[in-house]
C-alpha cells in the first residue's frame, strides 16, 4: 500500500497591510512507497504564494498520535516568498506504528497555518524466517556450520530471506526463540544490511565455514536453545516494540534430525526438509533449498515409426545448476492419444502424425518434448538410417530384395532363398556398449533374446529367415519397415 498525502488546503486571506496573499499546497508533494515503522522519511513539501505579498514560511509541525517529528528535523523555517514563487519544505517524520494512521501536517505562515492531511499505512519489511534446524542429525551429517564437529546447539540455526524488493536494515534487531529475556537474545550488529533475495544465518556457536550470504554465531545457543519438542522464533524490531518475522514448529518437525523449510519459498508453510521438491538434503543454509526449477522431457524431439514403444524421462534442473531423472511422482500427459498413447511413461505410437509428451512434477509441467510418428520405409536407400528411441542404435542396412542366383546368397549357406536371406542390420553408433537382449523388432521380426552386450561402434547381423536348423529366430514379414525397441 502506498503511503501518501490524500489532499491540501488551500488559504485565501487578507494579510494586515490590506492586500492579499495566498499560501498554496501544490498536490502530489509527498508521495511514499510503503514505510517501516521507526523509519525516517525524508520529503519535500511544496509550498506556493499565489498573492500579491511576501510570505514567511515560520514553522512545520505534525500531529498525529502514530506519528513523530523531533523538532530538529524540521528544515527551512524563517524562509521568505515573493508573490508567484513556490519552494519545497524539506520535512522528515518518522511513522510510529505499523497500523493504518491519519495526520495532519501544518506549515505556519505569516498570514496563517496551511495545513495538509496525511494518510498511510506504516508497514513491516517482508523479511521472512525461511529455514529452522532445531535438531542436527546426530552423526558427522549434523555438522550444519561445516566447522569440522557436529554440535547439538552449535549446529543449530535459524535462516532469514528478504523476499521483498528492498534492502533491509536490521541495525539493533534481535532473534532469539520463545522464553528469552530481551538481554539475552542475539542482536544484529551495526551496518547490517539483507539485500532483495539474500539469506541470512544464525547459528547457534562455532565457525561456520563454506556458508553463503550474511552468517553470525550466538554464544552457542540460540536464545535459551531450539528445543526438539517444539518453540517459537522471533525477529523483533526493538525501535518499535514489534515482532517482524515469527515462525513456530511442534515435535512432530522438531525432532526429525533435518530442518524445516519454507515451500513455496518464503511465503507457503514449513515443510520437513528432506520432503521438499527435489529434496534429499538434511538442511541447507544460506542457499535455496534444491528446488526443481524447470523440467524437461527426454527425448525432447524424435521421430518414430507406427508402433514403435519409446520410454519416456522426466529430467529435473535444480536451482543449483544440477540435474537428474525423476521417476516417481510424474504425472506424463499427451496432446494426442490417437498418436502416442501413454501407459506411465511408456509410450506407444498408435497412430501417424504429432504428439507433444508433457511431464507433471510437484504441481509444475515440464517443456513437452514432441514426438512425430512417420510410415516409413527403409528400403528407401535415399531414406535416413532410423535411431532407436532407448539408445543410439541405428538400422544400418536392409536387404528385402536378394539378387538372382550366387549373388543373393546374402547368408552365405550356400543356396539363395528369396526370404532366408533377406535380412536387417542394426549398428551401435554411440561409444559405449548397449545390451540388446530383449529386444525385438516392431511389427517385421522378432529378435531372440542374446546377453552379450553390442559394443560400441560394433555392428550386429540379424538375419531373417524361416529355417528348422534356427528354430527360434523365426521371422515373418508382415511390413516394409523396421523399428528397433528396448523391452
Amino acid at each position: 500500500m502506498r503511503q501518501v498525502l490524500v489532499f491540501f488546503l488551500v488559504f485565501l486571506v487578507p494579510e494586515r497591510t490590506g492586500l492579499w496573499a495566498q499560501a498554496v499546497a501544490t498536490p502530489d508533494t509527498l508521495r511514499f512507497g510503503p514505510v517501516r515503522a521507526g523509519t525516517s522519511v525524508l520529503d519535500s513539501v511544496f509550498v506556493a504564494n499565489g498573492g500579491q505579498a511576501d510570505l514567511v514560511l515560520t514553522a512545520v509541525s505534525i500531529d498525529g498520535t502514530a506519528f513523530h517529528l523531533p523538532d530538529a528535523l524540521i528544515t527551512d523555517t524563517g524562509v521568505v516568498l515573493p508573490p508567484d514563487r513556490s519552494m519545497g519544505l524539506p520535512v522528515r517524520f518518522e511513522p510510529e506504528g505499523l497500523a493504518f494512521y491519519f495526520a495532519d501536517l501544518t506549515v505556519e505562515t505569516s498570514i496563517d497555518a496551511l495545513t495538509m492531511h496525511l494518510a498511510g499505512e506504516g508497514v513491516r519489511e517482508v523479511v521472512v524466517i525461511q529455514e529452522i534446524l532445531a535438531d542436527p542429525p546426530a552423526d558427522v551429517r549434523g555438522d550444519a556450520n561445516g566447522d569440522g564437529t557436529r554440535h547439538h546447539s552449535q549446529d543449530e540455526f535459524v535462516e532469514l530471506l528478504n523476499i521483498g524488493i528492498r534492502a533491509v536494515r536490521l541495525d539493533g534487531w534481535q532473534l532469539s526463540d520463545a522464553g528469552t529475556a530481551p538481554g539475552s537474545r542475539f542482536t544484529f550488529p551495526e551496518n547490517t544490511v539483507l539485500e532483495p533475495g539474500q539469506r541470512l544465518v544464525l547459528f547457534g556457536g562455532g565457525s561456520p565455514a563454506g556458508i553463503p550470504g550474511l552468517v553470525f554465531v550466538d554464544d552457542g545457543t540460540i536464545g535459551g536453545g531450539l528445543k526438539n519438542g517444539g518453540d517459537e522464533v522471533y525477529l523483533i524490531d526493538p525501535s518499535v516494540t514489534d515482532t517482524m518475522a515469527t515462525a513456530a514448529y511442534d515435535g512432530k518437525t522438531g525432532d526429525r534430525n533435518q530442518s524445516i523449510a519454507r515451500h513455496p519459498q518464503g511465503r507457503g508453510p514449513f515443510l520437513l526438509h528432506s520432503e521438499l521438491p527435489g529434496g534429499g538434503a538434511l538442511f541447507s543454509p544460506g542457499r535455496a533449498p534444491n528446488l526443481i526449477q524447470r523440467i524437461e522431457v527426454l527425448p525432447a524431439d524424435t521421430t518414430v515409426e507406427l508402433g514403435a514403444t519409446i520410454r519416456f524421462e522426466a529430467w529435473a534442473v535444480f536451482n543449483d545448476g544440477s540435474g537428474s531423472t525423476i521417476d516417481d511422482g510424474v504425472a506424463w500427459h499427451t496432446t494426442n492419444d490417437a498418436v502416442i498413447s501413454l501407459s506411465g511413461a511408456i509410450g506407444t505410437a498408435v497412430g501417424m502424425g504429432t504428439a507433444d509428451i508433457a511431464a507433471g512434477v510437484s504441481g509444475a509441467i515440464s517443456v513437452p518434448g514432441r514426438v512425430v510418428v512417420n510410415d516409413l520405409d527403409p528400403s528407401n536407400p535415399g531414406g535416413p538410417p532410423l535411431e532407436s528411441a532407448g539408445a543410439r542404435v541405428v538400422i544400418d542396412e536392409v536387404l528385402a530384395d536378394p539378387a538372382p542366383g550366387p549373388r543373393g546368397d546374402a547368408n552365405s549357406d550356400g543356396v539363395r532363398d528369396g526370404k532366408a536371406d533377406e535380412f536387417v542390420e542394426i549398428r551401435n553408433v554411440d561409444s559405449k556398449p548397449v545390451t540388446i537382449g530383449g529386444w525385438r523388432a516392431q511389427r517385421a521380426i522378432s529378435l531372440s533374446r542374446r546377453p552379450d552386450p553390442l559394443s560400441g561402434n560394433a555392428r550386429s547381423t540379424v538375419w531373417w529367415w524361416q529355417s528348422t536348423r534356427y528354430p527360434r529366430t523365426r521371422f515373418c514379414r508382415r511390413r516394409k519397415y523396421w523399428q528397433w525397441v528396448d523391452q
